[in-house]
């Protein structure tokens, strides 16, 4: 009688670290390599990164419109032909 062993079936999984780097680890075989990296705050999920910039105007009243800018003028010159 024969007796095989079977290799479990390996499996990529994506980690992400709070700072939104991604890092592939192939399971079982990196086992110690994922428990390490979830050890140091990666997770399954990426990170939401987003940006956000506030604007000013640089008054400390910014309920108040911007003043109006100066009206265009235009000038129209005709040709005899």
């Amino acid at each position: 009688m024969t007796t095989r062993f079977t290799s479990p079936q390996s499996s990529v999984v994506m980690l992400y670290s709070p700072d939104g780097i991604a890092v592939s680890v192939t399971l079982p075989a990196e086992q110690a390599k994922y428990d390490q990296l979830v050890a140091e705050g990666y997770t399954t999920e990426p990170v939401a990164i987003t940006t956000e910039t506030a604007v000013r105007t640089g008054s400390d009243d910014d309920t108040s419109p911007p003043p109006p800018g100066e009206p265009i003028t235009y000038k129209v010159c005709l040709r005899k032909s």
